[in-house]
């Protein structure tokens, strides 16, 4: 009898588990509302924020962000392990389009975008971040 008992107890606990797990698969559960999420494993975190992913590496230093930058457009930007910027991909302060690199001590080494008249422009500058070589895809 008590054989019987555990068989039909644990029918019964696999028949409700089946219909839990195929109710589970028809259900949408909307939207998800947080003022923040934090991922955590062991080679970092990521935090989805307002208007943007933060990245940082295990010592808990930004390596990069995915969002929206101060002027309410979007951006990407990369860090080295000091928390110098490398890269910025995003939009510029007339609003068009543009990406900058920078060498290890955080000074700008080239610009690729657009310039003043909407005109392209390409810019290297030397390790101190002063522009060495530049040129606009416009001549007067």
């Amino acid at each position: 009898m008590k054989k019987y008992t555990i068989g039909l107890i644990t029918g019964a606990l696999l028949a409700i588990s089946g219909m839990m797990f195929i109710g589970a698969q028809n259900k949408n559960l909307g939207d998800i509302t947080a003022e923040s999420i934090k991922l955590v494993s062991e080679h970092g975190e990521t935090f989805i924020v307002g208007g943007g992913i933060l990245i940082s590496n295990a010592d808990g230093k930004q390596t990069a962000i995915l969002g929206n930058n101060d002027r309410e457009s979007g951006n990407l930007s990369t860090y080295n392990s000091d928390g110098k910027q490398t890269v910025y991909l995003g939009t510029s302060e007339s609003g068009s389009g543009h990406l900058n690199t920078y060498n290890a001590d955080g000074k700008q080494t080239a610009n690729f975008g657009t310039g003043k008249g909407n005109d392209g422009f390409i810019g290297l500058y030397n390790h101190f971040g002063n522009i060495g070589w530049s040129a606009r895809g416009w001549k007067y």
